[in-house]
């Protein structure tokens, strides 16, 4: 899959994290600005909130690409370093705390794609959130929708 600039959207952008000892998904709100200027690795700036507190970020992305890193850094707290790909569904990935001794997956994506904030409130409602594992969205409606993954294997 190649990403193209459109999706590398600055603004709000939303989504969740999945921590091992925790059954919920850790929601983020974040509002990044993409640079592609600095080609072929642009900048990403950003900064947000979630349940540990705020925090800002800095890293890079590939413009003509989907590959993309960062790390999250708390206020006077600890660092996190992220590194995904983009997509249709916005930025999947992995997140790591130190040398990989706490990790777990990653889903963000702009906050104007509503669609799938609501699809995964909507799972979350009917309580099959995923303990482990990846991300996950609802696709379909009824006793015969269908859990498919977030992101391709």
């Amino acid at each position: 899959m190649t990403a193209t600039n459109e999706n590398w959207i600055s603004g709000e952008w939303t989504g969740f994290f999945l921590e091992k000892h925790h059954g919920k998904r850790a929601w983020m709100h974040l509002y990044l600005e993409f640079d592609p200027s600095g080609k072929p690795v642009g900048v990403i700036k950003g900064e947000g909130t979630d349940y540990v507190g705020p925090w800002n970020l800095h890293g890079w992305f590939q413009p003509d690409s989907t590959a993309c890193e960062w790390t999250k850094q708390y206020v006077g707290k600890h660092r996190v370093h992220y590194a995904g790909q983009c997509g249709e569904k916005g930025i999947v990935g992995t997140w790591n705390i130190g040398s990989g001794w706490l990790t777990g997956p990653f889903h963000i994506w702009p906050r104007a794609w509503g669609d799938l904030d609501e699809a995964y409130l909507s799972e979350e409602l009917r309580n099959s959130v995923p303990t482990e594992g990846r991300p996950r969205i609802h696709i379909g409606s009824g006793s015969d929708s269908v859990m498919k993954p977030a992101f391709a294997d």
